[in-house]
């Protein structure tokens, strides 16, 4: 991972904006950030985390616990409302470069109001995409949410924010920190660095395999118990092979009891069968004899009702004879009495055409007085006189108030000429003023200035040296002046304010007698406007002509109205006498046509009268039924008829079925049935217990059988799950109890303390190594995470805690190197190319310091950027390339020096 730029907007203590060029300082591979205490040194580590991971190289910030500023707290106080707080940081991964732009939330004045809101906190990632087929090269975005942009930048650094500060940026006071922290805290920071999280939650797993297993066994055993919960005898059996074996002689026992009930069940259900047949057959001779004696009763009421409806079937034998000449009748008189209806109608409308007729000749002659009385060709050409003296009056008021306006605006343009010249006026008394004021200066300061040649010519006379008038070497009566002489710089000055006054004077002449032409111009106009309004008369009143016009208006229109509605009232009166007459002509004619239907009906009713059973009339009136009594007497007499044939032949087949059989003694046959229903009853209930309890002990085999099964392979899997989980959490080992995780968190700590101790060995010429510390009972020792120091120099074994500050220092610095180049190992080969150190080397002697910066400098060759940040001296005057806070009054800036 390398830094390319990092551009900060009112960050920290930068009001302004600040852009760092790493690339530049990445050339020299060690470079310096120095500058005084609380400039902004870490300010740029800060920018740089916040960057990437929203959190600075304050610890705890995950949690919520800060040791240092949030980025919200990081805003410049000294920065206007104005500008933005953001940071920008340009970076490279595998070999691609990113950008990524993020701002805390802070407080900035509203766009539109004199509000302060919230700028809410955002951020964004970008990938650099060259350009394919001409296209250009371009930040494609790859993210741009918050929680979004801190995700993949994990994700393609593969650090988190705090792995990012105990292995890239090492913050200051952080070294001590890394080094001797207790075995708790360092398995921690192993784990999240190295990944190891994984075989603890191997761990996890094996122990919920081993508790999982152990419930499905005790689930099983339980299961095993509750199928005992309804076989008491079973539950006394623990062998399972036993109670196997005891449930097939009792499979074989509950058989032959169930075979031995079901054939006793046959044999009652055939007897019960036989006497059921029996039984019924003299159910039914009972039944048949029943039914003739039914049927016989049923004959003779319908032949009573038979004789009862004889008068009936006569008066329908007439009804029917009648049916036909009662038809006719009818039809003949209802054509009469349509016939009177009609004539009367006839009448009505003969008599309503009359009128209206009349009222035709009405109307026509009120229209030919309407139109007599019509004026409107006179009030038309009276409109016409009114409308040509309105117009030309029209006219005359139009050009009467534009010659109003003109006035009016020709009188503003002269008052304003006015004002515009006095201004003038004044202004150039005001220049005048000055003007002699600067002459009357003028002429003072050349006065003095010539009184005064004498006293400057003496003030350049030095002994020994000649006078530059007479030529002579002794001065004996030097000119002094006690007035103040003005200088050469004094008199230019104040000719050039003299000029300016002369052409402030000479503007405003001029200016004056250009506003005096235009006022003069300005009132000459506004006199002419005036007396172009005097010259023209006052337009003439057009209130009584207009007031005519109104009147004759109405006057044509309500004629117009009376002459419309006569003509539209004798249109109606003509259309109505044309319909009157055409109802008249019809209704005559349909009289007519009824006339002869009457006739023709009479006929016919005649016709049917003489060739039917009646002599007149009214015999056929008497005897004539409506449809519905005919349609009733018809359906009465057909059911009396129906129901007595019936009735003949259900007498006829009852008589036939019983074919003269009696029966036996039923009530002694009903009791047998009764005694066998019982008996076959008590059979079937105990065929059923039977077969229930075969069936019962078949199914506890099935399930005996299951759960027998379940539980061995139940306990098999907990036994293995158990062993597996003994093995991995090191309970199964009687000495050392150690861990799965723990051994492989030991493992890799080996590693880094090896490169940690090839560097130590640089840095201290061979005299500290770092070592694994023994176990010495305690539970983090156990695990193998506490860390020793060997003085070789004396042969002694301690622990790091017992180094001095500057021993400590170089211990701590080289075990975080070490854990950088271990954790690049474990990164999948990923190059940790930058590493930025934050303060400590106060703390070491000059040769100690030499060595420490001969580490750092092997860093440099092996193509690394280190970055250290330090305030002492030695280190500037060691390190000449460096990146330096400059603070200048409130303002804080940085310059790269060294290259």
């Amino acid at each position: 991972m390398k830094f390319k730029t990092l551009t900060i907007h009112g960050f920290g203590p930068f009001a302004g904006t600040e852009t760092i060029d790493f690339a530049l300082l990445g050339t020299a591979g060690l470079f310096l950030l120095s500058g005084p205490t609380g400039a902004g040194k870490t300010t740029l580590l800060d920018a740089i985390s916040y960057a990437l991971f929203a959190q600075t190289t304050g610890q705890g910030q995950g949690s919520g616990v800060l040791d240092g500023r949030s980025g919200a707290e990081l805003r410049c106080t000294r920065s206007t409302p104005e500008q933005k707080t953001e940071v920008e940081l340009i970076f490279t991964v595998g070999g691609r470069d990113y950008k990524v732009v993020r701002n805390p939330k802070y407080p900035r004045p509203a766009r539109r109001s004199n509000k302060v809101v919230d700028e809410l906190a955002c951020a964004a990632l970008y990938l650099w995409t060259p350009g394919e087929g001409g296209a250009i090269d371009r930040w494609q975005l790859r993210a741009e949410k918050v929680i979004e942009t801190t995700a993949e930048i994990e994700r393609i650094t593969g650090f988190t924010a705090e792995q990012f500060r105990r292995v890239i940026v090492i913050p200051q006071g952080r070294f001590r920190d890394v080094l001797i922290s207790s075995a708790e805290d360092r398995e921690d920071l192993l784990k999240r660095i190295f990944g190891t999280a994984v075989f603890e939650r191997f761990e996890e797993l094996v122990k919920e395999g081993s508790q999982t297993t152990q419930a499905l066994l005790r689930q099983a055993q339980q299961e095993r118990q509750a199928l005992f919960i309804n076989q008491e005898w079973a539950s006394l059996i623990v062998n399972d092979r036993e109670l196997a074996e005891e449930i097939v002689q009792r499979l074989t026992q509950a058989g032959v009891a169930a075979q031995a009930a079901r054939q006793l069940l046959t044999d009652v259900s055939r007897r019960y069968d036989d006497l059921n047949k029996k039984l019924g057959e003299v159910r039914e001779i009972a039944r048949l004899a029943r039914a003739v004696t039914e049927a016989a009763a049923r004959q003779q009421t319908a032949d009573a009702a038979l004789e009862t409806l004889q008068p009936n079937r006569r008066v329908l034998d007439d009804a029917r004879a009648a049916a036909e000449p009662a038809r006719l009748r009818a039809e003949w008189r209802s054509l009469e009495k349509e016939l009177a209806t009609k004539s009367l109608e006839a009448a009505g409308l003969a008599a309503e055409a009359l009128a209206a007729l009349a009222d035709v000749s009405t109307k026509a002659l009120a229209r030919d007085q309407a139109i007599h009385s019509d004026k409107t060709a006179q009030i038309d050409t009276r409109l016409g006189e009114i409308a040509a003296v309105l117009s030309e009056a029209a006219s005359a008021e139009t050009r009467f108030a534009e010659l109003r306006a003109d006035a009016a605006v020709a009188e503003t343009l002269e008052t304003a000429a006015q004002a515009h010249e006095a201004a003038e006026a004044v202004a150039l008394a005001v220049a005048q003023r000055a003007l002699a004021e600067a002459d009357e200066f003028l002429d003072v300061s050349r006065q003095q200035y010539q009184a005064g040649t004498a006293a400057r010519l003496a003030a350049t006379l030095k002994s020994d040296q000649a006078c530059p008038v007479c030529g002579s070497i002794d001065h004996p009566a030097i000119t002094t002046s006690s007035a103040d002489i003005p200088t050469d710089e004094a008199m230019k000055k104040r000719t050039q304010q003299q000029l300016a006054a002369t052409h402030l004077f000479t503007t405003a002449l001029a200016a004056l007698g250009e506003a005096r032409m235009k006022n003069a111009a300005a009132v000459a106009s506004a006199t002419a406007a005036r007396s172009a309004l005097s010259s023209m008369p006052q337009p003439p009143d057009t209130a009584a002509l207009k007031a005519e016009q109104v009147t004759l208006k109405t006057s044509r229109s309500t004629l117009s109205q009376a002459l419309t509605a006569a003509q539209k009232a004798l249109d109606a009166a003509i259309a109505a006498e044309g319909q009157k007459k055409m109802s008249a002509v019809a209704a005559s004619a349909t009289q007519q046509h009824l006339f002869q239907k009457v006739g023709h009906a009479k006929t016919l009713f005649e016709s049917s009268l003489s060739a039917s059973r009646f002599d007149s009339e009214e015999g056929v009136v008497a005897a004539a039924r409506d449809a519905a009594t005919i349609e009733s007497l018809s359906a009465t007499i057909a059911a009396a008829d129906q129901e007595a044939a019936l009735a003949c032949e259900v007498l006829f087949k009852t008589r036939e079925s019983l074919g003269g059989r009696t029966g036996s003694d039923e009530p002694e046959l009903t009791a047998v049935h009764a005694t066998l229903t019982l008996e076959q009853g008590q059979s079937r209930e105990a065929d059923e217990l039977a077969r229930r309890q075969l069936e019962h002990l078949s199914k506890f085999k099935v399930d005996h059988e299951a759960i027998a099964k379940r539980c061995t392979a139940a306990d098999e899997s907990f036994q293995s799950a158990s062993a597996l989980h003994q093995m991995v959490s090191g309970q199964g080992h009687s000495q050392e109890k150690l861990s799965f995780h723990r051994w492989v968190l030991g493992t890799v700590l080996e590693g880094v303390v090896a490169e940690a101790t090839t560097l130590l060995r640089q840095m201290t010429q061979g005299r500290y190594e770092l070592l694994r510390a023994a176990g010495s009972g305690h539970k983090s020792s156990l695990a193998g995470l506490d860390i020793d120091v060997v003085d070789t120099w004396s042969g002694t074994t301690r622990s790091v805690r017992t180094l001095s500050g500057g021993e400590t220092f170089l211990a701590s610095l080289a075990f975080s190197l070490a854990l950088a180049r271990t954790t690049e190992q474990h990164q999948g080969g990923r190059r940790l190319e930058t590493v930025f150190i934050d303060e400590g080397f106060g703390s070491l002697d000059a040769q100690t310091l030499e060595y420490a910066m001969a580490t750092l400098k092997s860093l440099r060759d092996e193509g690394r950027i280190v970055g250290v940040i330090s305030h002492v001296e030695e280190m500037q005057r060691a390190i000449p390339v460096q990146l330096r806070i400059i603070g200048r009054d409130e303002t804080i800036t940085t310059q790269i020096v060294g290259i």
